[in-house]
């Protein structure tokens, strides 16, 4: 089999697992803020010791 037929096999496959994985999660519950969601992303900047500014 071709490396390239063999990337697309794997390819294939990672996705049905992702799709399998999410598939599984339950139902989200509530909503979350815009503002909640750019907090946690500040914070994962600050975390990594990345700024906004680039």
């Amino acid at each position: 089999m071709s490396a390239l037929v063999q990337a697309a096999l794997a390819d294939a496959l990672q996705r049905r697992a992702i799709d399998s994985w999410l598939g599984n999660l339950p139902a989200p519950r509530g909503g979350v803020s815009h503002a909640a969601v750019l907090d946690a992303i500040d914070a994962a900047r600050s975390e990594l010791g990345d700024s906004a500014d680039g």
